[in-house]
């Protein structure tokens, strides 16, 4: 295992999670399928690229609940599914402030979703 692999207990979380964000979203499925973890200490969340990396902070993964964590791969699935990070990178926005109102505009989503 490498220093970027995650750890067994940490692929059986994210695996949980993963699962239990396909029952509660099963359109969003093949995009929960399809991406693969790095684990990234020091990151204190989840964070997605264009290829479908999900970047792990193994800190999260023992702090948060399962729901919690199913609930964050929904959230960075709906960022590559609306296109927000070459909407970013084209829309001369800085991107903190791009990146802000991005999770914004998904949450409310999420929230209104259970």
């Amino acid at each position: 295992m490498n220093g970027r692999s995650l750890e067994p207990a940490e692929l059986d979380a994210i695996a949980t999670a993963r699962f239990t964000a396909i029952v509660h979203a099963p359109y969003l499925a093949t995009v929960l399928a399809a991406m693969t973890f790095v684990r990234q200490p020091g990151l204190d969340t989840l964070a997605v690229d264009t290829r479908l990396r999900v970047y792990v902070d193994p800190a999260v993964v023992g702090r948060w609940t399962t729901v919690e964590l199913a609930g964050v791969l929904l959230h960075e699935a709906l960022h590559v599914i609306r296109g927000h990070h070459h909407r970013q990178t084209t829309s001369g926005f800085s991107a903190s402030l791009y990146n802000v109102a991005s999770d914004l505009e998904i949450n409310d989503d999420l929230f209104r979703a259970g």
